[in-house]
């Protein structure tokens, strides 16, 4: 298994934390991300670290793949983002029940995964347990705004019922090179410590899944108010795990 080896130390002010990573600021190709990449290591999304002489950013991912089965049939997750229009931004709810009737005129694609998991998020270098950490991932992009919008105390149990049906594999460190696709922060080598996972949901568990036809339904999660990511069911081989 891999090992995790982030330190997280308290936090200088951002002029002394500049002049301790010394040639942080020449390395991003983008200097003016470096109130970012503080704010960043100060909120604990992540931590940078000098190793054999070379500044990396650390990173834990716990990620996941969503399944739903119903008799012979299998689903698998996948994610689509999107952005709300800015003319629109100030009817957030409406673009909402908008994108959920599959009128995508208030929106503009952001983004979809460039792996084959289905949802990923960092998680703070917080001390937070790997269970913990999944199973607020699983709820908060699943299911918390369709909870906010049907009322969560119609699922009261629904963190737990997450928590006892997630399976867990086994951690890998992922890379990524200063230039390399997805690496936020262009110029600082990433490290990844990915920590995976896998749930299946079926119709027997009490969880805000519509079921229409025999097929579950997308679901929609709205984020800082001006994206909307979209999970959609895609029939998969039934042996797939």
């Amino acid at each position: 298994m891999a090992k995790e080896a982030v330190r997280v130390s308290p936090i200088p002010q951002f002029s002394d934390w500049v002049a301790g990573k010394r040639g942080i600021g020449d390395l991003l190709a983008n200097r003016g991300q470096l109130p970012d990449l503080y704010a960043g290591v100060e909120n604990k999304d992540f931590t940078i670290i000098r190793v054999n002489g070379e500044l990396r950013r650390y990173c834990r991912v716990p990620e996941a793949d969503i399944f739903y089965q119903i008799g012979q049939k299998r689903y698998k997750v996948r994610e689509t983002g999107y952005e709300i229009k800015p003319e629109r931004l100030g009817d957030v709810e409406g673009v909402l029940e908008e994108v959920e009737s599959g009128n995508m005129n208030c929106v503009t694609f952001s983004r979809s995964r460039d792996n084959s998991n289905s949802i990923s998020e960092r998680s703070k270098l917080t001390g937070e347990s790997r269970e913990v950490a999944t199973v607020r991932m699983v709820h908060e992009e699943l299911f918390r705004t369709v909870l906010e919008k049907i009322g969560k105390d119609k699922f009261p149990h629904i963190k737990e019922l997450i928590r006892v049906n997630l399976d867990y594999g086994e951690s890998y460190v992922s890379k990524k090179g200063p230039d390399e696709k997805g690496n936020s922060f262009k110029g600082l080598p990433v490290v990844y410590f990915m920590q995976p996972a896998t749930i299946t949901f079926t119709p027997e568990m009490h969880v805000p899944i519509r079921i229409v036809e025999g097929v579950p339904q997308n679901l929609y999660e709205l984020e800082e108010e001006r994206y909307i990511n979209v999970f959609v069911w895609d029939e998969v081989d039934s042996s797939t795990q």
